[in-house]
């Protein structure tokens, strides 16, 4: 589960900004990804929308999409296309431990807010194991 983030351009939807944010920050393509692998969510409204604190300028949306990979023997690989030192770290961490770790910006909280609410009927506390 990826944790990018950025702002809106001039001439894109919100969803759109998903998928080139996503793109920039992790270098995943996730038109290729729908095309090739069972998924569940969508690009076209967020689940969740709000600001804190509350009032800001800043919006956050929350677009839910969990790709089902069991069968690939790699990962697809992280590439970033954004300058060396707008992104730390990639790389790919079991759910599991992803939600359980302190990521910047509450990423865990909201990969769990995400699980709990929208992913309630597929995913449970104690699937996958961590």
């Amino acid at each position: 589960m990826g944790a990018a983030g950025g702002y809106l351009d001039y001439d894109e939807t919100a969803g759109e900004a998903m998928v080139r944010e996503i793109w920039e920050e992790l270098g995943l393509n996730i038109p290729h990804l729908q095309s090739q692998y069972p998924f569940q969510g969508a690009l076209d409204q967020p689940y969740y929308v709000g600001s804190r604190p509350l009032r800001l300028q800043n919006v956050s949306l929350r677009f839910p999409l969990m790709f089902f990979l069991e069968n690939m023997t790699q990962l697809p690989p992280l590439k970033p296309q954004v300058a060396v030192d707008e992104v730390a770290e990639t790389r790919w961490y079991e759910l599991g431990e992803a939600i359980n770790m302190q990521l910047a910006f509450n990423h865990n909280g909201i990969m769990k807010h995400c699980l709990e609410s929208y992913y309630k009927d597929i995913w449970s506390p104690d699937f996958p194991a961590s």
